[in-house]
């Protein structure tokens, strides 16, 4: 017998560039891994769209949709999810007493997805907040409570969540986390914004975010790919940095210019059919309009990889996390590189590789400068101390979890990040025997994600069994 798993995170259900993003994947690798470690029958089956190859490698079957006429948070796909949230209330009401309508009901294909499944878990990692506005909130809320109509055990699986400061954010995250079967958060302020919320709930874990567990790639292969990009690494201490757009793009976002654009943008995407708006956003980015430096705060990143040079004679290799077409961290890369004062100094990765060889990569670093969660993650599980710029409490609170909040800014500020890096690098022998200690306990909380679900399964099994009446 097999146990079906459904993996979700609607963000991701229109989304052709999921692969791109190499956190995403890392959290999917690792949530796979450890699922089948304790869970041995499992099947896996995703409405996330990743790619083939990836599919094939975890050996999980991807619900394709018709990328040509969906994408992400558009009218269209708003409006679907409301129907099938709709049609699953109709389903809870009428199964027992119409069973034969109630299968009709659900006969779409999104719908007999979650029917068939036998447990769903929520990967959206930090998408449940307001941060990301009322409409992520809304749809992760519907897409969440289509399962717990179905009668499906659902998951909130190693998430950041929160602040949610809008009263009607508040109703709706109240009303859906009271039904969830169960909710892990990967760190202790999610925990204090859950209890802000005042919501009894049974079932409610502090674990620790999966990808701490995920393996990289050989140092070998980590090797032959600084060859094959004509890197030689000749001063050390190498400093390892992931440099993306959310952290760069904070000051412009005071700009009215970037600001109506993002407007227009959100606009489009909610209201044009799905080939006009990727037409649009070619069009756009062929333009002289599109201009990294328009988006992003290069000087200062400019300024901190220079200052980082001269006060440790090092050298910096930038390595990308996202590198989906539309914002693509290796635009910015090539930016900053053309602009530093010792170009001989600066690497970067321009090929496309998977999160277990950036993580072999990054394990090569005597320190690393993270703008990405999850490179930071990749960082601290081999040992390296680690810088964090944050952009969300879900920084603070995992980098707390190892003793190191000390290393988090609040901005990408040469004045925060150079003083912290060249700190750590004075301490790194101290940090890396702390992080050492920390990580064994960080992996077996990862690790209890999958007990968790594993004996919730268990359980699941031994109510379903049938009773045997004994005679007296």
């Amino acid at each position: 017998m097999t146990t079906k798993i459904l993996l979700t995170a609607c963000n991701s259900y229109y989304s052709s560039g999921c692969a791109y993003n190499k956190g995403g994947t890392a959290v999917v690798t690792s949530t796979i891994d450890l699922l089948r470690k304790n869970i041995p029958d499992a099947e896996f089956i995703t409405f996330i769209q990743l790619s083939d190859k990836f599919a094939a490698d975890n050996n999980i079957k991807v619900i394709h949709n018709k990328l040509f006429v969906s994408k992400n948070y558009s009218l269209r796909t708003i409006i679907a999810s409301t129907t099938n949230l709709f049609l699953a209330i109709l389903w809870s009401i009428t199964q027992k007493r119409l069973p034969r309508l109630a299968k009709l009901l659900v006969s779409n294909r999104l719908l007999k997805v979650y029917v068939d499944a036998d447990i769903i878990i929520d990967l959206s990692m930090d998408h449940y907040s307001d941060d990301f506005g009322i409409v992520a909130v809304d749809e992760q809320s519907k897409d969440m409570l289509t399962g717990l109509f179905l009668k499906k055990p659902v998951i909130i699986w190693a998430q950041s969540i929160g602040p949610f400061r809008e009263k009607l954010t508040k109703w709706l995250v109240k009303y859906t986390l009271k039904r969830v079967t169960m909710i892990l958060l990967r760190e202790k302020r999610s925990k204090e914004y859950f209890e802000e919320l005042n919501i009894k709930h049974p079932a409610v874990y502090i674990t620790a975010d999966t990808a701490f567990t995920m393996e990289p790639a050989t140092r070998e292969r980590a090797n032959e790919i600084l060859a094959a990009e004509g890197i030689k690494i000749t001063n050390r201490p190498l400093i390892g940095m992931t440099v993306g757009w959310t952290t760069l793009i904070k000051n412009a976002k005071k700009s009215f210019i970037i600001n109506l654009l993002m407007s227009i943008f959100r606009l489009a995407r909610l209201i044009l059919p799905y080939q006009v708006f990727e037409m649009s956003k070619r069009i756009y980015m062929r333009s002289k309009i599109f201009n990294v430096t328009l988006f992003a705060d290069i000087a200062e990143a400019v300024r901190i990889v220079d200052e980082l040079i001269d006060k440790t004679n090092g050298t910096v290799l930038i390595i990308s996390h996202v590198t989906e077409p539309l914002l693509d961290d290796r635009e910015l890369a090539k930016a900053i590189i053309a602009k530093v004062h010792k170009p001989d100094r600066v690497f970067m990765l321009n090929g496309d590789y998977t999160a277990q060889e950036l993580k072999a990569i990054i394990g090569l670093s005597d320190v690393f400068v993270g703008s990405k969660m999850h490179s930071n993650i990749a960082a601290l599980s081999m040992n390296i101390p680690t810088i964090g710029i944050q952009y969300g409490h879900k920084f603070y609170g995992i980098m707390e979890s190892l003793d190191q909040v000390k290393y988090v800014c609040d901005d990408f500020l040469s004045n925060e990040v150079v003083p912290k890096t060249i700190d750590a690098l004075e301490n790194s022998n101290k940090i890396k025997l702390t992080l050492s200690e920390k990580i064994i306990i960080i992996k077996s909380q990862a690790n209890k994600n999958a007990e968790l679900v594993a004996d919730l399964i268990s359980l699941n099994h031994t109510l379903q069994q049938p009773v045997t009446k004994r005679g007296k």
